[in-house]
C-alpha cells in the first residue's frame, strides 16, 4: 500500500501535510471519524473518506477526538451529582 501511495503521489500526510518517508510511519486514516458517524460502516468503507497519515499524526488526532468526546460525555452527566469544583475542572476545556 505504501509503495502504491508513493507511485500515485499520495504519500503526503493528511494531518500535517508533510511527506511520509518511511513505511513504519505510514497509516491509513479517515478524514471523518467513522466511529462517530451516523452510519459507521458507510464512513469506514467510503473511499473519499480515506487518507494517509504519519502514525504519530493519526494517533494524535484520534486521541484528541477520544478525549474531547469523553470530556463532553462527562459534562452531560447529571450535574447535581458532581461537586462544583470538580465539574469546573472537567469542563473547562
Amino acid at each position: 500500500m505504501f509503495e502504491l501511495a508513493k507511485k500515485c503521489n499520495m504519500d503526503i500526510c493528511y494531518r500535517c501535510g508533510e511527506k511520509i518517508d518511511d513505511i513504519t510511519d505510514f497509516t491509513i486514516d479517515r478524514k471523518e471519524s467513522w466511529l462517530l458517524g451516523d452510519d459507521p460502516a458507510q464512513l469506514f468503507y467510503d473511499m473519499d473518506n480515506i487518507a494517509f497519515s504519519h502514525a504519530r499524526c493519526n494517533y494524535e488526532a484520534g486521541t484528541k477526538t477520544f478525549v474531547s468526546n469523553y470530556k463532553n460525555s462527562l459534562c452531560q452527566i447529571n450535574l447535581q451529582l458532581l461537586e462544583p469544583k470538580l465539574l469546573q475542572e472537567i469542563c473547562r476545556f
